[in-house]
């Protein structure tokens, strides 16, 4: 979106500088390389913030230097002339994000408009309303007077960075001329650094799953009935993308953090969980070292890219695949499905079979490998003896 609002900012730019502000400017997982396929179906919808300052009554004193927004744009759009200023411009600061209608109210028709995605005020509604579509919330207003203008501190967020773990983010302005109150000119400056990140990866979403969706002209938000109506629907299932990266990372995280509390503290709703503890412990007793990691959503399928080693690894030569299939109720996983195939194929099938073959007694009862991938009581000995066994199982296969 970085490039979007400073198209947006470049015609009105008086200083002829960019007005663009920068404050920073599943056994087998256990044996060679990991890579992982997880498939996440989210069950619940996104949240939302309500983002309206608290009402009070209309106020006839002095504009103070400063001031916090303590009124809606509801309670005085029908009294902004016996508000102060500042009152009306906090009002409509807060109102971005939570409502249309009241805060267009707040605006003499025809005024002047410079805002992130729009620059008239013919796109003031189609505006505020994507704004709305986008979750956007504006908090914490502080107004005060600048010569003639007021100057409106703001902190945003929206539900995409609650997803990501990003941080409300201040130092946003609004530029803002009231006369008889009604707000004659808006200008915004938005420190767009906290959010250009997911707006990047959002338009590269946008490119791949749905290249058809008419929500975007180059990099400027496309205000019409019908494009906002997507811009809805695209931010929800966005929304959605992003829970569903995190719930499948903090898994992935919980695994291998080599503690069985941390999968019972992610995942412990998932009545499978038994076999993540199994591979677990495996992962712990064989020294699993992670080399890289990458994941992503495609289609509804997250896709986690993990490559590493272990010492059982080492010794067979071999990696393997890894595919998980989590199912999401709100924010908890409740369903965690696994399946394996190597790399050489059947490796681990071979290797698995000669050792039930040449040494039965791991797997007997009371054997190091007694419940093997279900509840047995020694994963880590179970892996062991296989780490000790892999060199003769080469040997054999050679």
């Amino acid at each position: 979106m970085k490039d979007l609002f400073q198209a947006a900012h470049a015609k009105s730019d008086r200083s002829g500088e960019s007005r663009w502000r920068s404050h920073g400017g599943a056994v087998g997982a256990a044996i060679g390389g990991l890579a992982l396929a997880v498939t996440l179906a989210a069950c619940s919808g996104t949240t939302s913030t309500d983002t309206t300052a608290p009402a009070t009554e209309a106020t006839t004193t002095q504009a103070p230097t400063t001031t916090n927004a303590r009124v809606t744009a509801t309670s005085i759009a029908t009294t902004s002339t016996t508000i102060a200023p500042t009152e009306v411009a906090a009002a409509f600061v807060a109102s971005v994000g939570s409502s249309i209608q009241p805060a267009i109210d707040l605006v003499a028709p025809g005024a002047a408009v410079d805002l992130a995605g729009a620059d008239s005020y013919e796109d003031l509604e189609g505006w505020l309303e994507w704004n709305v579509a986008l979750g956007w919330s504006q908090t914490d207003v502080d107004c005060g007077n600048a010569g003639a203008s007021i100057v409106c501190e703001y902190t945003y967020s929206n539900p995409w960075m609650e997803q990501a773990d990003v941080a409300p983010h201040r130092g946003s302005t609004y530029t803002l001329q009231v006369g008889d109150g009604k707000i004659m000119s808006i200008d915004e400056d938005l420190a767009f650094d906290a959010f250009s990140p997911l707006w990047d990866d959002f338009k590269a979403w946008i490119t791949t799953e749905h290249p058809d969706a008419g929500i975007l002209n180059g990099d400027e938000p496309i205000l019409t009935d019908e494009a906002l109506a997507q811009w809805h629907e695209l931010s929800a299932e966005f929304t959605e993308r992003l829970l569903l990266l995190e719930a499948g990372n903090a898994y992935v995280d919980a695994l291998l953090s080599l503690d069985p509390d941390e999968l019972d503290r992610v995942a412990g709703g998932d009545p499978n969980l038994y076999e993540d503890k199994y591979l677990q412990a495996w992962l712990k007793a064989l020294h699993y070292r992670l080399d890289a990691r990458s994941c992503d959503v495609t289609r509804g399928r997250l896709n986690c890219a993990l490559e590493g080693i272990d010492d059982l690894g080492e010794a067979l030569g071999v990696s393997y695949v890894d595919g998980f299939a989590i199912s999401v109720s709100g924010e908890r996983i409740v369903r965690i499905v696994w399946s394996t195939s190597a790399d050489p194929q059947d490796v681990f099938d071979d290797f698995q079979d000669w050792l039930r073959r040449e040494q039965p007694e791991l797997f007997a009862q009371s054997g190091a490998c007694e419940g093997f991938f279900q509840r047995g009581p020694t994963p880590e000995e179970c892996a062991l003896a296989w780490l000790a066994a892999a060199p003769a199982f080469v040997e054999a296969a050679s």
